[in-house]
């Protein structure tokens, strides 16, 4: 997920990042995501699994992790989240 707006000078806010994330992965999405996750981890069987759905599980933990830091970022220098903070570095 691509933590820039338009202008690449403006910095994004914890509120785009997340509206970014949940306009990609709606809850049905990301829970069947997770699901299916979960399901090949307790099979320990990731044989099955085709170059696009290794790409859209890379893709969705990657955007998740970019989120779960961004959040923990703004509440760690403010200790609060703020809607209209950066999260950019």
């Amino acid at each position: 997920m691509d933590t820039t707006t338009e202008n690449p000078d403006e910095p994004i806010t914890l509120i785009q990042l997340m509206e970014n994330f949940f306009h990609t992965y709606p809850p049905a999405k990301a829970e069947r995501l997770l699901w299916h996750w979960s399901f090949l981890c307790a099979k320990k069987d990731f044989s099955s699994l085709s170059e696009e759905k290794i790409r859209e599980f890379t893709d969705f933990f990657r955007q998740m992790e970019e989120l779960a830091s961004a959040v923990q970022k703004v509440h760690k220098d403010t200790g609060v989240l703020k809607k209209d903070e950066p999260v950019n570095n």
